[in-house]
């Protein structure tokens, strides 16, 4: 499975939707990281990520949102991948492994 589409949309990425609010045990937080990291994985050529800064609810509520606590983890494996595409070196091949550390895939 993987690379199913040459360019993938991830909406939605802010924090109590990605990782869902009401996982709060550790095989719970696992599924939803494993859900994101198929996500992701999905893309040949293009991922993009992104989220509000505000949602509405109804006419008159506005809610402030925050990013998910996991889009640092997929800037620092982009940044790595790029850099390890621009470079053979072992530091970039390293980096590359520290990153699906931080995403818990290693």
């Amino acid at each position: 499975k993987g690379l199913e589409w040459a360019v993938v949309f991830l909406v939605g990425l802010e924090d109590g939707y990605v990782p869902i609010t009401h996982a709060r045990d550790p095989d719970a937080l696992a599924e939803e990281r494993r859900l994101l990291y198929v996500a992701c994985t999905r893309a040949e050529e293009e991922l993009h990520c992104s989220w509000a800064a505000a949602r509405s609810f109804g006419p008159s509520q506005r809610v402030p949102r925050s990013p998910s606590p996991w889009l640092a983890a997929i800037e620092a494996a982009h940044r790595d991948l790029v850099r390890a595409q621009r470079s053979s070196s072992r530091i970039a091949r390293e980096g590359l492994v520290d990153s699906r550390k931080a995403l818990g895939l290693g």
